[in-house]
């Protein structure tokens, strides 16, 4: 595809001056320094980046690893090297093979010594607080022995070859397989990235098949550690809405949710609050906090009194000038949070989530006793669901 552009001002269209990267280091750079780029990424939970990965077959261009014990592997190719037509593929399948080989001990030594600390200390930086290493450990290692992996080749132009085979390898293996076309242009201090993904739709398909979607949720758990006892003191739910590492990337929260319920030590805690109020992003700043109270909104003096409090006590993830994404919840002893009987516990070895997950206000109130039997009663409500909606068909009632 040919390119053309113009400035503002500029009388006619012209080629630019570059229309190609100087080496693959530099394709492996921009991915390293903006992951999101990868297909999947930008809705993946935070996550450690580390650039020329070493295993027993070779070094791996670039590795992430997520909260939720996740593991991308990315290979990097000039479409001018021979390799990005077919090798790539199998090169990076080799790879594979060779991670799932790999012991979680081997696995996160070497990722230490990359990131220059321990895997779980780099995630728990980036989760800022919001991270469990009990059970990212058993996540993590039965994701490196069941070789379940995202893997993506990035090229700067694809070739049929290359495109074809990872379309061929999305439908007929499980495996997360993605091509990301990076296409470069610069023009002196303009410069333009066209990216272009390959067996996205595929790998949709499949994910939906492996693990189906809460289809109109009305609740989220989120996992933090910390965040349910700051919840029993403040009434409230806060947490970084944009990424440490993507200073641009927002943590996204479906709309309309009612109730916010917290998951540690392997269970969902008993109080599930009622959203009172959604701030998606505030300044953590003293002028922020007088605005706030000045307005005369009782909600907002109460997130104006949050602010006050940490920054007079110096709070150990809630930093000064940061914004915050902040949920305003009902106490515990007010009638509008549920509250059940007993937490609802998660067997593992892996976690019921590492992030956030979604389910049903309805499913929570049959009382489970065991996350298992919470996916039950979601999927019973989901069956009455689909009742309703077919005798309302039935009677000429379709809505």
């Amino acid at each position: 595809m040919r390119v053309l552009i113009r400035r503002s001002g500029q009388g006619k269209f012209a080629a630019p001056e570059i229309a190609s990267y100087g080496n693959e280091a530099q394709l492996q750079e921009l991915i390293a320094r903006t992951p999101d780029l990868l297909p999947g990424i930008d809705a993946a939970p935070p996550f450690v980046v580390m650039r020329e990965f070493p295993l027993p077959v070779g070094r791996v261009d670039v590795v992430l690893v997520d909260l939720e014990g996740g593991i991308t592997l990315c290979e990097c190719k000039l479409g001018t090297n021979p390799q990005a037509r077919r090798e790539v593929v199998g090169q990076l399948v080799s790879y594979a093979a060779s991670l799932s080989r790999t012991s979680y001990d081997d696995f996160a030594q070497r990722a230490s010594t990359k990131l220059r600390k321990s895997l779980p200390e780099a995630l728990a930086a980036e989760a800022q607080g919001e991270f469990d290493p009990d059970a990212f450990h058993p996540t993590l290692a039965s994701n490196l022995a069941a070789g379940r992996f995202r893997l993506v080749i990035v090229v700067d132009e694809i070739s049929d070859e290359l495109r074809d085979a990872v379309l061929y390898l999305n439908d007929q293996t499980e495996t997360e397989f993605f091509a990301l076309e990076l296409g470069y242009l610069s023009d002196g201090d303009l410069e333009i990235l066209v990216p272009v993904v390959y067996g996205q739709e595929a790998v949709e398909r499949k994910s939906r098949l492996r693990r189906s979607s809460v289809q109109g949720a009305d609740t989220v758990i989120v996992a933090a550690r910390d965040a349910y006892d700051e919840y029993k003191l403040r009434n409230a739910y806060i947490c970084q809405p944009k990424r440490s590492s993507q200073p641009q990337k927002l943590r996204s929260f479906r709309t309309g949710l009612q109730r916010l319920g917290f998951y540690r030590s392997k269970q969902i805690e008993p109080e599930i609050p009622q959203v009172v109020k959604h701030y998606p992003s505030v300044p953590w700043t003293a002028e922020e906090a007088e605005r706030l109270k000045g307005d005369g909104d009782r909600n907002d003096a109460r997130v104006a009194q949050i602010i006050l409090e940490d920054l007079a006590n110096g709070h150990e993830h809630h930093h000064e000038g940061f914004h915050w994404q902040v949920f305003l919840l009902s106490s515990p002893n007010d009638p509008a949070t549920l509250r059940l009987p007993r937490p609802i516990v998660h067997q593992p070895p892996s976690a019921w989530t590492q992030h956030q997950r979604y389910t049903l206000e309805s499913a929570l109130k049959t009382e489970p006793t065991s996350t298992d039997e919470l996916a039950s009663a979601e999927m019973s409500e989901a069956s009455d669901d689909d009742l309703a909606l077919d005798s309302g068909a039935r009677n000429g009632h379709p809505d």
